[in-house]
């Protein structure tokens, strides 16, 4: 028996869409091919189906502490099927490098 996400993959497809976008982030940490907006209309993306994504090269920073087993607590995802980090132990100041908005 399989299980899904009822809520499906909305929520996450818009924060990794907004990641690819060079005009929203100094450093975008995601590379997408297709429609995923301008700088005129950044919420006019295409639906999932239509883009490629990659993580970018600069995303490895995120995970090269979980590589060197520097995470202290680890939690269960929310089906209990995995484990996932309290933190990325990343190099840098990522806030500061891409900046943000609002809360």
């Amino acid at each position: 028996m399989t299980q899904s996400y009822i809520h499906g993959d909305v929520a996450m497809y818009d924060t990794f869409i907004r990641a690819a976008k060079p005009f929203a982030y100094r450093y975008p940490i995601e590379e997408a091919q297709g429609a995923y907006g301008t700088p005129v209309a950044p919420d006019n993306h295409s639906a999932p189906r239509y883009v490629e994504m990659r993580s970018a090269e600069i995303a490895d920073y995120f995970f090269n502490g979980l590589k060197k087993n520097a995470i202290d607590e680890w939690y269960w995802n929310y089906d209990d099927t995995q484990k996932i980090p309290s933190v990325f132990p990343s190099i840098g100041f990522w806030n500061i490098v891409n900046g943000c908005y609002g809360m």
